[in-house]
């Protein structure tokens, strides 16, 4: 059988042998074909040997495999070959690795997985015998997923003693589409044949036991009390080991010889013997070499009362097989009935008439959920099947002769497409749907001994069937209401919103069967309730709910971990008669069980759906329930936030179209406004110098003059209005000249002319030109590096002007003289600089529009100055992004401000 690669067992055809030429030429002719003849007929019987071995190899149920001593399979008969093709759908002489691929699609009968030493194969490659209880039982399934319990036995092969040459592998499948029922049905026939058996085995073994005395011995018990042999027969010296002078030496002591077990048993033999009595025993014999065997003795007992002389004939038995044959049955019989009970199924074996003769502890359980009488399993079966009233899934009563009970007592197998299905009431008024499927049991005759039933309760499939095809109704429902496009207005969008709102609202209670439910949307800014759908009661108790929710607010209804379920968009629960805030307020409403889910989308919750969730677990599990509102949740989001789109959408057109002209008018006028006013400034101020000087003149003409003082007095009185003019026009001159680089920024003319110049530098000339100034704040600057300086490349006066905004600024709107911190420090490769004041503080909602042109603070008060135009930090943001920088604004209420702004450093 050995070949390259795996094949089918072949029929060998053994090659008929001549003699040679050469071998009729040495010796005689007629021995030569005498010899030749012999021989031929014996290769001719060789071969027909081998071809009825390989024909019964073949014909075997049974899948047999044989392998190489490294796991590569040799041979294999057509029942391998089919069995293989179940499980892995393909041919085993393509299988790469048998032992690897076997070993991994299997477990044991406790469902632990195999490895690749542990799998029984590898055990028989490892010269492991595997037959009788040793035979392993493994549990695997077939390529389309079903499962088969196949038995695994063995034996190894060598090509001489020590040398294995390999394993032949029987495997038996132990999986008919009935195999449970099937192994009742084989218990209990088994019980029986056993049972008579035995009987019958009995009464032979008793038979024979008085007539054959295979195993025997004669003893004496003398009246010395002394125990001695009379004659043993060779048989049962040769079983036990010992001389007939090593027993003689132990007398009494042969009880050693005894199973310890087993001392009772010799112990009331010993006093039937004295007492002159037969006696019979089966007990445990320990032989000489240490092997146990179970023996059978029977012993009559001749008691010369004159004398006391007892003379004892015995016949033994060796009844090992059989009693390693019961302790396997019993322990067969112990796993069958802790299968039969652990069975999760309800199994239920009847006689032939219909009665209960047994079931597990499933099928107690279900009888006990229909009815409280005791004797229900007494009753007949015609008497059983009219007090269970069972009816088909449509509702309509099965006749007796249509019940499951009375098809399977006619010899019907119910099994795979063909089990029945059957509704049957509780004693609590439930209904349970069952899923039934049995088959009769027969003698070895036909004979009909009964019947066996497995009931599964599939209740729970049938509803959640029912509940699936609901959901998905509901949920294509409320697809075709978000399908429906609202008009672009702003009224009529409000309107359909609400609309389609209160359809998903009553979709959702339909869906869950709740009566009472609410879609609130909520305020950004103060967190309270908006009702936009309410379903349940009457007008006025809606109207009422919308009162109530309406002036309430998120902190009402939940505590800050159930916000954050919330905000992470998941469903939560409310028990009203725990939370008294909740208690008082939707009572009224009439909820007691609240179930909420957030409208999420896209990591917010702009509203809740509410739901009454006291009934909701007679139609759903509460999970399902809490994913499934949370699924229209989801949904309803949709419609607000499609709302919400489109309205923007108009509003930004409509914005858009608006700021459109009004920034191209403001242009205009910016543009005419700023060239009209720097030519008359232009002269205002030059004629002020002008009168400076004059008045210099004039104040060095006075102090020649006898009227010194009252000229002097008049002299400063003119020069201070004009410094005052001079200052006035510079502020006028600076906004004209923000008015022009707004105007440049928007056309994006907007040039730089960058330098190399030390910042720090520019930040002190900026500082002691605001000390010259009317100015009461102290201003402290912070520089670590003020001695080496900060190097920048920008535009110098355009840098200059970003000081002077933000520090203009923090003079406009902090107390007097209260300080003005500026602190300029280096961060990798950039330099911050801050300025820091001790102002109100700026609201956080406003910190990002005070960048916006033309924006100012509504109500900011100002300490000293005026109010600008909104456009230095406008202009200050420009300038530091072209220089690719960046700005911001720390700040809080009642803590100051701190303006900064970045440059990138020189490189050196």
């Amino acid at each position: 059988m050995e070949q390259t690669t795996p094949h089918i067992f072949p029929h060998s055809e053994q090659p008929v042998i001549y003699p040679s030429s050469s071998d009729r030429d040495g010796g005689d002719d007629t021995d030569a074909m005498i010899e030749g003849e012999t021989a031929l007929l014996a290769l001719e019987q060789d071969a027909r040997l081998v071809s009825e071995v390989e024909t019964l190899l073949e014909a075997i149920p049974d899948a047999i495999f044989q392998f190489a001593t490294n796991g590569e399979l040799e041979s294999y008969n057509i029942a391998a070959q089919t069995l293989w093709s179940r499980i892995f759908n393909e041919d085993p002489s393509a299988a790469s690795s048998i032992l690897q691929l076997w070993s991994e699609r299997s477990q044991d009968l406790q469902g632990q997985s195999f490895t690749l030493e542990t799998f029984p194969l590898a055990r028989l490659l490892h010269g492991e015998t595997l037959a009788g209880t040793q035979a392993a039982t493994i549990r695997t399934f077939t390529f389309d997923g079903q499962e088969l319990y196949l038995q695994l036995s063995g034996k190894p092969l060598f090509e001489q003693p020590g040398l294995l040459a390999g394993a032949l592998l029987v495997v038996r499948d132990m999986t008919a589409p009935h195999q449970l029922r099937q192994d009742l049905e084989d218990t209990l026939v088994q019980r029986l044949l056993e049972q008579r058996q035995r009987q019958e085995r009995e009464q032979r073994v008793e038979h024979l036991s008085s007539t054959l005395a295979e195993y025997a011995y004669v003893y004496d018990i003398l009246p010395d009390g002394q125990l001695r042999h009379e004659w043993v027969s060779d048989t049962l010296i040769n079983l036990l080991g010992y001389s007939l002078e090593e027993l003689d030496t132990r007398s009494w002591n042969f009880i050693q010889l005894f199973h310890p077990d087993d001392l009772d048993e010799v112990a009331a033999r010993i006093a039937a013997m004295h007492a002159g009595q037969d006696d019979e025993r089966e007990w445990r014999i320990i032989s000489k070499n240490g092997i146990i065997h179970w023996l059978h003795d029977s012993c009559h007992t001749v008691k010369d009362n004159s004398t006391g002389f007892i003379r004892m004939y015995g016949v033994v038995k060796v009844i090992t097989e059989r009693k390693e044959a019961e302790q396997q049955m019993w322990q067969l019989n112990q796993q069958l009935d802790v299968m039969f009970e652990a069975i999760t199924d309800a199994i239920m074996v009847m006689g032939p008439e219909g009665k209960l003769l047994r079931m597990n502890s499933a099928a107690r359980d279900l009888i006990d959920q229909i009815f409280s009488d005791p004797e229900f399993s007494q009753l007949s079966l015609p008497e059983r099947m009219a007090r269970l009233q069972m009816k088909d899934t449509t509702g309509q009563p099965l006749e007796f002769e249509q019940t499951p009970h009375y098809r399977v007592l006619q010899g019907e197998v119910l099994k795979s497409s063909n089990t029945a299905d059957a509704v049957i009431s509780t004693k609590d008024g439930r209904e349970l749907i069952l899923n039934i499927s049995g088959a009769p049991i027969y003698t070895a005759t036909k004979q009909l001994l009964g019947a066996v039933l497995i009931l599964r309760e599939v209740s729970s499939r049938y509803q959640q069937a029912r509940r699936k095809q609901q959901a998905l109704l509901t949920l294509l429902e409320m697809a075709e209401a978000l399908a429906q496009l609202p008009d672009q207005s702003e009224q009529t969008a409000v309107h359909n919103s609400q609309e389609i709102a209160t359809r998903l609202l009553e979709l959702s209670c339909d869906l869950l069967e709740s009566k009472i439910g609410c879609i609130l949307t909520i305020e950004p800014e103060s967190g309270r309730f908006q009702p936009l759908a309410v379903m349940g009661g009457t007008l006025s108790e809606q109207a009422s709910m919308r009162t109530i929710l309406a002036g309430l607010a998120l902190n009402a209804f939940f505590d800050p971990h159930q916000l954050l379920v919330l905000q992470a968009g998941e469903a939560i629960q409310l028990d009203v008669a725990h939370s008294s805030s909740l208690a008082v307020l939707l009572t009224e409403c009439g909820m007691k069980t609240v179930l909420v889910a957030p409208l999420s989308i896209n990591d917010t919750y702009p509203g809740l759906i509410c739901i009454d969730g006291s009934g909701i677990e007679r139609s759903y599990p509460r999970h399902e329930a809490m994913m499934l509102l949370r699924a229209v949740g989801k949904l309803i989001a949709l419609v607000i936030e499609r709302e919400r789109l489109m309205l923007a959408r108009t509003a930004a057109e409509t914005r858009a179209v608006s700021e459109r002209e009004v920034n191209r008018q403001k242009d205009a006028f910016l543009s005419l406004a700023s060239h009209e006013l720097r030519t008359p400034l232009a002269t205002i101020k030059a004629s002020i110098q002008i009168a400076r000087r004059r008045l210099k003149r004039i104040k060095d003409a006075a102090n020649e003059d006898r009227d010194h003082e009252r000229t002097t007095a008049i002299v400063q009185q003119i020069t201070t209005l004009l410094d005052r003019g001079e200052r006035q026009v510079t502020l006028e001159h600076r906004l004209i000249n923000a008015i022009l680089d707004v105007s440049y920024i928007h056309e994006e003319s907007f040039a730089l002319q960058p330098q190399l110049f030390n910042l720090c530098e520019v930040i002190q000339r900026v500082i002691a030109t605001t000390l010259t100034e009317e100015n009461t704040h102290p201003i402290v600057f912070e520089d670590a590096r003020s001695e080496q300086g900060i190097a920048v490349i920008a535009d110098l006066e355009r840098i200059e002007q970003v000081v002077c905004n933000y520090l203009d600024n923090a003079i406009k709107y902090s107390p007097e003289h209260t300080p003005i911190r500026i602190c300029v420090q280096l961060e990798d490769a950039m330099v911050r600089v801050a300025i820091q004041d001790r102002g109100p503080g700026i609201p956080y909602v406003e910190q990002k529009r005070i960048w916006q042109r033309f924006y100012q603070i509504p109500d900011r008060i100002i300490y000293s100055g005026v109010a600008g135009m909104g456009l230095g930090l406008y202009i200050s943001q420009e300038i530091i992004r072209q220089h690719h920088g960046q700005v911001g604004v720390d700040s809080s209420k009642d803590s100051g401000s701190t303006f900064w702004f970045t440059l990138p450093v020189a490189r050196r």
